[in-house]
């Protein structure tokens, strides 16, 4: 968005020519040869020519007289309404908002000349002001579509001061929704006053999409927005950009406003943002920051924010596509316990089946329950699991589980007779502190029982009556006995795992969970409720349980996460085999969790805190292989990033990125490293990486449009080495049909002159 004025100044003193004033007839002759040679240069450089304009001269003619009189070079003068070009081209009558302004000052006897002097003059000026670099930015901008000149002497000292004019013909978008740009000015200065606050405008421009008619902003820190936008007249407005506006073979159609570039939409502050904000998470922000109106749905828009702070827009921010994302868990091949000496049996729990039973508060009976199946194969065993809510006093709570236990029994066992009953029967502390978890109140649960009775009683922000109502929810599980088939290898390794744990034969238990493992068995079955809970008990088990769980499909399963979960809470049990691959399906668990953007603070409290799960594997590090470390840090980078702490984020970022850079990188390491520098908003990191590549001459496809598509967003005088003329020949080489059509979807790019020449000739031939 080019809303500027360039001010340029640039004196230099040549030798004499003559003895007296020039005429107002050589004046003008000088003028028309002037006009020649710079639109003569304009067209060398394939640039539009300059047409002069009599507001142009009448404002330029009117500085050069003040400078003769002031006696100084300078940009400005004293009276307010003349301070600045823009204002003394405003106080001539025009309505010019883009403006440059060179001066020059030449000294030279003043005479009256002949014709091919005149010439001889004028390409003496012309030469003065082009080995200027910092003149020629105003000759060469290619939006400036007109010019003129003032030149005014100076007998007393013999020189000539040349004052030149540029700007661009007005143009006013049409489809405004406002005559007024719903009162917005524009600030005399930046945006300015956070940290990072221009690392965050430039984010946000690619944090807005539109979705039915409505803008959406998504911004991954909620608090940033606070501390930027802290007024109530903070906050933004949609600029719609439409293609129409930088057509090959036109000029671009931006609108002359020095706020917005297309079609303004209703201002949206900080109080209305907040208010709105519809993200599951409390660090995110998903908010609407504008509606398009009807009448304009048909249209095909690119959404840019202009950034208002206290009531003035002070930025400019448009999307550009970035590739992106974080690297996904290295499989592992982890280590079982084997038990060789073991062999699996033939005959044992052939089939289990699970009653549920749902008992109402202070009832030890119910007719809620699941019918209990009426097998002809006999019962080998029954596991009962009854249970009370944590409301209540402990003992009251005990008759009621141990009552309902009893009524279970005899439910199931009234026709299925057996001698074989495991029973549990608790207050449900387990489920409970799960839940204050899921609610963030994770912290408490380290309480007495009393004191956490106090606070549920407390807490009116929670049902706890429904959540109560899931802690009684009771189940027993009848195992059915028979012979197995060996051939169906699956189901007779699955068979001999449920028969070695209910009758507690670890290393049987063992031998199958390696088999399991091994042959890579579906292991859904490990995540009944009932069996997670018997393998609650077995710290031995945890080192084959967690290599067949790392295994599972449904790797959020809640059943899953509370065995993580339990093991690592409970780690002094364990041995240091188990500790590593239960540190690996932490891994695991919490980036597949976590993959999601925005994840509710409920989604979030499954996982085991990080700095929890710290103190687990420092015991073990050392024995960890370098990829279950890796793994480590990958799947906890998620979790800081959903809570926004960036030193944390900071120390996992550079382990990833020291581990993959210590070997030397393949095409797919540099490109998977790119991606995930961007990923965490590390753009220049991938510019430094790739550029080094392209001098190398190994960039591939992938790499060169990574590369291509970052540049756009960051400050390419950052990066003096990088040409980006070569850039874009080098992407449209390599496939000219997918960059064609990137710069075509993101056409706001065409905004910048260099790129939008290179498409129209490469692309619309």
């Amino acid at each position: 968005m080019q809303k500027i004025s360039l001010l340029i100044l640039f004196v230099l003193v040549l030798s004499s020519i003559g003895n007296t004033q020039l005429s107002s007839k050589n004046i003008t002759s000088l003028k028309k040869e002037l006009y020649h040679l710079f639109n003569n240069y304009r067209v060398e450089q394939s640039l539009g020519t300059l047409n002069s304009n009599v507001i142009l001269q009448k404002a330029a003619q009117s500085h050069a007289d003040f400078l003769i009189k002031s006696k100084k070079i300078t940009h400005d003068e004293t009276n307010s309404k003349l301070k600045t070009p823009l204002k003394r081209i405003q106080n001539a009558g025009g309505d010019f908002l883009i403006v440059g302004e060179n001066i020059l000052e030449f000294e030279t006897a003043l005479i009256k000349l002949k014709e091919d002097q005149i010439k001889e003059l004028a390409n003496a000026v012309y030469d003065a002001w082009k080995v200027s670099k910092e003149d020629l930015k105003n000759l060469e901008f290619p939006e400036f579509d007109l010019h003129d000149f003032g030149i005014a002497q100076n007998t007393k000292k013999q020189t000539l001061i040349f004052v030149h004019l540029f700007s661009k013909t007005t143009y006013r978008v049409e489809n405004q929704l406002s005559e007024n740009d719903f009162g917005l000015k524009m600030s005399v200065k930046p945006c300015s006053g956070f940290e990072y606050e221009d690392e965050i405008y430039t984010n946000l421009g690619n944090c807005v999409y539109i979705e039915e008619g409505k803008v959406i902003l998504e911004y991954h820190n909620i608090q940033h927005i606070k501390d930027v936008f802290k007024n109530s007249n903070d906050g933004f407005a949609v600029d719609l950009l439409s293609p129409n506006q930088f057509l090959c073979g036109e000029e671009n159609k931006t609108d002359d406003s020095p706020i917005y570039d297309g079609i303004l939409l209703k201002p949206v502050y900080k109080d209305e943002l907040l208010r709105s904000n519809t993200a599951q998470s409390e660090t995110r922000l998903i908010a609407q920051i504008g509606t398009i109106p009807e009448s304009l749905m048909k249209d095909d828009f690119i959404p840019a924010i202009v950034i208002i702070k206290n009531g003035q827009a002070c930025n400019w921010a448009s999307p550009v596509e970035i590739p992106h994302k974080t690297y996904d868990p290295i499989p592992v091949d982890l280590q079982t316990i084997e038990e060789e000496n073991v062999k699996l049996r033939n005959e044992g729990i052939i089939i289990s089946k699970q009653v549920y039973f749902q008992f109402n508060r202070n009832a030890v009976t119910t007719e809620n329950h699941d019918l209990v199946p009426n097998l002809k194969n006999p019962i080998h065993s029954v596991e009962i699991t009854s249970y009370s809510s944590v409301e209540g006093d402990s003992i009251k709570n005990n008759r009621l589980h141990i009552g309902r236990a009893e009524f279970m029994k005899n439910t199931i066992t009234s026709s299925n007779p057996t001698k074989n009953i495991t029973i549990r029967a608790s207050e449900n502390w387990e489920k409970c502190n799960f839940q204050m978890e899921k609610y963030d109140m994770g912290e408490k649960t380290k309480f007495s029982h009393d004191s956490i009775r106090s606070i549920l009683y407390n807490d009116s922000i929670h049902n706890w009556d429904s959540l109560f109502n899931m802690q009684r929810k009771s189940f027993a599980l009848v195992h059915y006995f028979g012979k197995f088939n060996p051939k169906d290898h699956d189901e007779y390794v699955k068979m001999n795992f449920k028969t070695a744990l209910i009758e507690r034969n670890i290393p049987l238990a063992n031998k199958a969970l390696h088999e399991l493992y091994k042959n890579k068995i579906p292991c859904e079955f490990l995540l009944e409720e009932s069996t997670i809970n018997n393998l609650f008990e077995f710290p031995n088990l945890v080192a084959n349980v967690a290599a067949v769980l790392s295994l599972a499909n449904d790797l959020n399963s809640e059943e899953i996460v509370r065995y993580v979960r339990y093991w690592l809470i409970n780690y002094n049990q364990l041995e240091p085999l188990a500790k590593q691959n239960l540190i690996y399906l932490y891994s695991l668990t919490t980036k597949k969790l976590l993959k999601e953007w925005d994840v509710a603070t409920s989604q979030l409290a499954k996982v085991l805190h990080p700095k929890r799960a710290d103190i687990v594997y420092k015991t073990v590090e050392k024995y960890c292989s370098e990829i279950i470390t890796l793994n480590y840090h990958i799947g906890t980078i998620e979790y800081y990033s959903q809570i926004n702490d960036y030193s944390s984020i900071g120390e996992k970022f550079n382990y990833i990125d020291n581990y993959f850079k210590k070997a030397h990188l393949s095409s797919k390491d540099a490109e998977n490293l790119a991606l995930f520098y961007n990923h965490w908003n590390k753009e220049d990191l991938t510019i430094n990486l790739l550029s080094y590549h392209m001098k190398e001459q190994t960039l591939s496809e992938e790499e060169i449009f990574i590369f291509v598509k970052t540049i756009m967003i960051r400050d390419i005088s950052k990066h003096p080495s990088v040409n980006v003329e070569q850039l874009l020949n080098l992407a449209f080489k390599t496939n000219p049909n997918a960059f064609c059509e990137w710069q075509a979807t993101y056409f706001n790019l065409l905004e910048d002159y260099q790129i939008k020449n290179f498409f129209c000739e490469k692309c619309m031939e």
